[in-house]
C-alpha cells in the first residue's frame, strides 16, 4: 500500500502529534494502517515509470528554457550587455531544445514498444491541443494510476476539482480549483487547453 502523504499528515494532526521524529512518525503510520482500509498498490508496467521520468525531465527543461528566455529578454534591453553573453544564452537555449528533442525521441521509442502505452498515446494525440510532449507528460502521470478509478477520483488526483468556501449566509467566496493533487497533470493539461481553445471550436466556445 502507498499512503497519500497528505492523508498521513492530516491523520497525525488529528492524533495531536506534536513531535517530528522517526519513531513518532513510525507510530503514526502504524496506527494509520490499523485504522484505515488497506488499498493494495499494484506496480505499473515498467515502461510507464520510464515515461514518467522522461515527462518530469521535460517539465524541468521547460522551466530552464523559460528562465533562459527571460534572461535573454532582460539582457537584450540594454546596450551594455556584451555580445558574447547574448550568444551564450542563445547557445543555452539551443542546447535545451536539443535535449528536449532527444528525450521525446527516446520516449516515443519506448511507447511504440509497449502496447499499453501505444494505444493510450494514440488516443491522447487524437485530441486537439495534445502533441508528443504533452502526451508523454500525461502518459507517465496517468499510467501509474489504478485503472478502476472513477472520473471524480481522476479529477481529485489532478487537483482540478471545484473547491467551495461557504460559511453561514455571509461568507461565500468565489469557487476555484483545489490544486491539491498532481501538479504535473495540471501543468500539461493547462497548456493543452490553451492550445485547444484556439484550434477547437467546441473548446473555444466553452472557454
Amino acid at each position: 500500500m502507498i499512503i497519500n502523504p497528505r492523508a498521513s499528515k492530516n491523520f497525525a494532526r488529528a492524533m495531536m502529534q506534536r513531535n517530528k521524529t522517526d519513531a513518532s512518525d513510525a507510530n503514526v503510520l502504524a496506527e494509520f494502517v490499523e485504522r484505515m482500509d488497506f488499498v493494495k498498490w499494484t506496480s505499473p508496467v515498467g515502461e510507464v515509470l520510464d515515461i514518467r521520468a522522461c515527462g518530469r525531465r521535460l517539465v524541468s527543461l521547460g522551466k530552464e528554457k523559460t528562465k533562459a528566455k527571460n534572461q535573454l529578454h532582460a539582457f537584450s534591453r540594454t546596450r551594455r550587455t556584451p555580445r558574447f553573453v547574448i550568444d551564450d544564452i542563445h547557445l543555452s537555449i539551443e542546447q535545451i531544445e536539443a535535449q528536449v528533442d532527444k528525450l521525446i525521441s527516446h520516449a516515443l521509442r519506448l511507447i511504440k514498444q509497449c502496447e499499453f502505452l501505444k494505444e493510450r498515446y494514440r488516443r491522447l494525440t487524437s485530441m486537439k491541443g495534445v502533441a508528443d510532449k504533452t502526451a508523454i507528460k500525461l502518459l507517465g502521470e496517468l499510467g501509474v494510476l489504478a485503472m478502476d478509478m472513477s472520473a471524480k477520483q481522476w479529477v481529485a488526483h489532478a487537483g482540478l476539482y471545484p473547491r467551495a468556501f461557504e460559511s453561514g449566509t455571509s461568507v461565500k467566496k468565489r469557487t476555484y480549483i483545489g490544486k491539491v493533487g498532481n501538479r504535473y497533470i495540471r501543468e500539461a493539461l493547462y497548456m493543452a487547453a490553451l492550445s485547444a481553445s484556439s484550434h477547437d471550436p467546441h473548446v473555444r466556445g466553452f472557454y
